[in-house]
């Protein structure tokens, strides 16, 4: 059992009443913050901030006597720049670090983002913190550079549990750690530039090798792992063949970038991310996370605002800005990123 206060304003018949009130209830797995809310009833018309002992605090609107749709709540904003992981130590495994978020300190960074070759260790480093600065790590487990210098693994071996003993560690790691993790399993699936790719592995295939990680790593990590299901955007390809169920997705995600194709086009997150948003929802009524994304080009910064906006209005959880190569963002650009996610969070 967990206890709630709820604090705030509830008009009723024209009138103004400040309530306070205590709850105690027995929790459920919560989605993550974002996506929306309808609610139909009554007269009434309450606005407040309910806070858990969980940490998670959640403000919105709700209007009964018809129908009052809340827009996406605070983005969940994630990172990802080179300088996230130093490389340069001395036994030369990866450590984790606050760098790359921390050029994007003028906003909260809630994610960091972090790719491990197959068979590598899990980043503790990283992880711890991660927590220190109110984060979560997200953990990108790619079948390929296998650590080690070792073969490729194929999605039927990884299905058959040959590399369970692997599984198993990173997973007894999380728990270890104490900290939730957000992890993807071969992501970008419907793309043709991973080995497990739509040009080199079947969905079907696919599927058995997600499904066989998340289970694994669950019953060594608990509570603390978040699977997290991230086709790419669909221009490559459709999602709907790779999709494993509300069960196997504890967060649904896509990669959806603006990318140089986009913009030379003249598209926006409406006209090229959406119809990705628009499948998924198909599919499922959890929230979307936008896992992986940039904006192509240079003086981005009011494209960026609208690109922001557009995510928002469609009702996303929030982002993580890819910072490298050429989606890497100037300073001026970091700025009215930090800034379009203030204004979502402040709205």
């Amino acid at each position: 059992m967990t206890e709630y206060t709820f604090t705030g304003e509830v008009t009723i018949d024209g009138t103004v009443h400040q309530v306070t009130a205590d709850l105690t209830a027995t929790p459920v797995n919560p989605s993550p913050t974002g996506g929306t809310t309808t609610t139909t009833t009554g007269t009434t018309t309450t606005t407040g901030t309910t806070t858990t002992t969980g940490g998670t605090t959640t403000t919105g609107t709700t209007t009964t006597g018809g129908t009052t749709t809340t827009p996406a709540r605070k983005c969940y904003f994630g990172v990802w720049d080179p300088s996230t992981v130093n490389w340069n130590t001395p036994d030369g495994n990866p450590v984790g670090t606050w760098s790359g978020a921390q050029l994007f300190s003028a906003a909260p960074v809630e994610s960091v983002t972090y790719f491990n070759a197959w068979l590598g260790p899990f980043p503790t480093v990283l992880d711890s913190i991660a927590a220190q600065h109110n984060a979560t790590v997200y953990f990108n487990m790619e079948p390929w550079n296998t650590w080690g210098n070792g073969p490729t693994p194929t999605m039927s071996d990884i299905a058959k549990g040959v590399y369970d003993s692997s599984l198993t560690a990173i997973g007894n790691a999380i728990k270890a750690g104490g900290n939730p993790v957000w992890l993807t399993f071969a992501h970008e699936m419907n793309g043709t530039w991973y080995p497990w790719g739509i040009n080199k592995v079947a969905p079907g295939q696919w599927q058995a090798g997600y499904k066989h990680v998340a289970d694994v790593i669950r019953a060594a990590a608990g509570n603390l792992v978040q699977m997290v299901w991230c086709p790419n955007n669909n221009d490559v390809g459709p999602v709907t063949p790779y999709w494993v169920g509300d069960e196997y997705a504890d967060i649904v995600a896509a990669d959806m970038y603006l990318n140089q194709y986009a913009v030379q086009a003249g598209l926006s997150y409406n006209t090229f991310n959406k119809n990705t948003t628009t499948e998924i929802r198909t599919l499922t009524d959890k929230p979307i996370w936008n896992a992986e994304t940039g904006v192509f080009g240079t003086g981005r910064e009011q494209v960026i605002t609208q690109w922001v906006a557009d995510m928002q209005a469609d009702g996303l959880m929030g982002f993580t800005y890819w910072n490298e190569d050429v989606f890497a963002l100037t300073t001026s650009e970091i700025a009215a990123l930090c800034a379009a996610v203030n204004k979502w969070n402040a709205s």
